[in-house]
């Protein structure tokens, strides 16, 4: 995603109710801004991390700079050329909540649905199925899936940006991966359960 916006020239900013991920997220903008000439207060900026409260989804809602009021460093978010113009959720061209718990909900309803801002969703695969009603009732725009759906985005990047992109972890690796592992599994049960069966029938010819 953080390429994607690099290349498109789509400015972001990096946010998180974990504290975790505006750190990592960080760290990913860093890497890629350093190789693609872009500069942070301009093409990207990191708010970092807020506690997930309802005052502070509210007065996101309602006005991010006076929410906000500062990024990672510690300083004021209206010293950034990026910032000018962002006065409310109003003004967000799209929200992506890439996150393992379900928090989805919170910003389909306090900003998709309150104001109208498009939300997109990368869930672990695990949490998909739970996201699919919304996006039939496009309540969200779309919805990157565990590493299959990160796969499948990069090799649609790769048609537009193959010669600028750099993956440290090539999603279509990681996919070949979790393909071979699915196919141990289920060659290990069907070796449990033969030796489950030969066992049994042997147990009944001796009895």
């Amino acid at each position: 995603l953080i390429q994607h916006f690099f290349l498109a020239g789509k400015p972001f900013a990096i946010f998180g109710v974990d504290p975790v991920g505006p750190t990592l997220g960080h760290e990913i903008a860093e890497r890629h801004a350093a190789r693609l000439g872009k500069q942070y207060g301009v093409d990207w900026v990191t708010w970092g991390y807020r506690t997930l409260q309802l005052p502070m989804i509210l007065g996101l809602k309602r006005d991010i700079p006076g929410t906000i009021q500062r990024d990672y460093q510690g300083r004021s978010l209206e010293q950034f050329p990026i910032m000018r113009g962002i006065r409310s959720a109003r003004d967000l061209s799209l929200i992506v909540d890439v996150t393992p718990s379900a928090t989805v909900e919170i910003w389909i309803q306090y900003f998709h649905g309150a104001v109208g801002t498009p939300v997109g969703y990368a869930p672990t695969a695990v949490m998909a199925p739970e996201a699919y009603p919304y996006l039939q009732s496009k309540q969200l725009v779309g919805m990157l899936a565990g590493i299959k759906g990160a796969a499948e985005y990069a090799a649609l990047l790769d048609e537009h940006y193959e010669e600028e992109l750099s993956w440290k972890y090539p999603p279509m690796r990681a996919m070949n991966a979790i393909s071979i592992a699915h196919v141990l599994i289920v060659a290990l049960i069907i070796l449990g359960n033969y030796q489950y069966f030969t066992r049994h029938r042997r147990r009944r010819e001796q009895s």
